[in-house]
């Protein structure tokens, strides 16, 4: 199925994506296969599945706290068999966690990586600071002098990245810059860069993300933005990726050279770029924005995250996928899900299915030749090999990772 284009540039959109897709999201891989004495096999059957995708396909997720109820293992259910990476909604916002000085609430965030590790997650945390009241600044933070809160954010770093570090590797360290001030007020206008700094300091090896909204509606807020960001950068302010919130105005449909506008725009300052939150609302809301006409429905939904992750994973430097909500019976806006109250999938559920596990994933059979080999181009990511011989003896091998001239030996044992 593809993807509704509404004229002929729209048409060169989705074509250009496509050529990216085929381009960059695969690679090749030469297969090897050879006995227990290091001989060639001739004629081995092979069947390669591409086990966990190198690209991020993530959800924003809120376990339940009760995990043998029918829904909440439904929930589970639904996002492992779609997703690979996913992100803290609100329990490790700075308000949930420390709601008192010094007392952290870390039972929900321990369980939820014990989780996402069990089913082959990545796990982000979302968000270490972030200038709005509600939830990203504690309410024991406010009427400290700045130096004290200046204090008050390098512990929080230290202590949340600390004690995660080698379990969390990405981070939306910074949130809203932008649009939420309160921290600009009360820690001064440069604490950015030193939140940043104080990150990389904290886990070295963490992936640091400063997230923003209303990027592809607003060229002015998009402008603001880069201008933030490249005074970061040149000051030498540590950055490896930039946050896209694309779920914001709420109703609009943006269309595919808006979408591929904004994209290019932030690529220019050469970081990954994450799209990090994606709802939108099915209860027959009117479409905004000029694009599309007509109300927000199932379908509507799903033909517009077709066109969504279609253009962003054909974009070369766009790195992870993020909806925001899995179960409307979870989400922040009224049928924001990808699946209905009960459970059910809804139709950007089966259209992100038929993507993500069926159109975008590698599974094949191979035959090795006179020589042992075999040669793959498939999609980027980890691997299952199962290697059959003639008389009948399998082995499998798991964690392979195609790249450009990957060289893949596979040895061939008793059972």
């Amino acid at each position: 199925m593809g993807v509704a284009a509404d004229d002929a540039a729209d048409k060169r959109l989705f074509d250009d994506a496509e050529s990216v897709i085929e381009k960059v999201r695969k690679a090749d891989a030469a297969i090897t296969v050879v006995g227990p004495d290091d001989k060639p096999v001739a004629g081995c059957r092979l069947h390669v599945r591409l086990a966990r995708h190198e690209f991020l396909f993530g959800a924003a997720i809120a376990l339940g706290r009760d995990e043998t109820t029918a829904e909440e293992q439904a929930y589970r259910r639904a996002v492992a068999s779609l997703f690979n990476y996913a992100t803290t909604e609100n329990i490790m916002k700075w308000k949930p966690i420390e709601p008192e000085r010094g007392k952290y609430n870390w039972a929900a965030v321990d369980k939820t990586i014990e989780w996402c590790t069990k089913n082959g997650i990545e796990l982000k945390s979302h968000c270490l600071i972030w200038g709005a009241e509600q939830q990203g600044v504690p309410d024991w933070l406010l009427g400290l002098p700045p130096t004290e809160v200046l204090a008050r954010m390098k512990e929080r770093i230290d202590t949340v990245m600390g004690r995660y570090r080698g379990r969390i590797r990405y981070y939306d360290v910074v949130n809203e810059p932008v649009h939420c001030d309160v921290f600009d007020r009360i820690a001064g206008a440069g604490h950015i860069e030193q939140v940043m700094r104080w990150a990389r300091q904290a886990d070295p090896d963490a992936f640091l993300i400063i997230n923003e909204y209303n990027l592809i509606a607003s060229r002015e807020d998009r402008k603001r933005f880069i201008a933030l960001l490249e005074r970061l950068i040149a000051s030498g302010t540590p950055l490896d990726g930039i946050g896209i919130q694309a779920h914001e105005p709420r109703t609009t449909w943006h269309s595919p050279t808006a979408i591929v506008e904004a994209l290019n725009d932030l690529a220019t300052l050469g970081k990954d770029l994450h799209i990090t939150e994606l709802t939108v609302e099915t209860h027959d809301e009117d479409i905004t924005g000029g694009y599309r006409a007509g109300k927000w429905t199932d379908e509507a939904q799903a033909e517009y995250y077709r066109q969504l992750y279609t253009l962003c994973f054909g974009h070369p430097k766009v790195r992870a996928i993020t909806t925001w909500a899995v179960f409307d019976s979870r989400s922040w806006l009224a049928g924001g899900g990808i699946y209905d109250r009960e459970g059910r999938p809804k139709a950007a559920a089966t259209m992100l299915d038929e993507l993500i596990n069926r159109k975008w994933r590698t599974e094949t059979d191979l035959v090795a030749d006179a020589n042992g080999s075999a040669r793959l181009r498939g999609f980027k990511g980890e691997y299952d090999v199962e290697a059959r011989s003639p008389d009948g003896k399998v082995v499998q091998r798991t964690g392979l990772r195609p790249g450009d001239g990957s060289q893949w030996r596979i040895r061939l044992g008793a059972d």
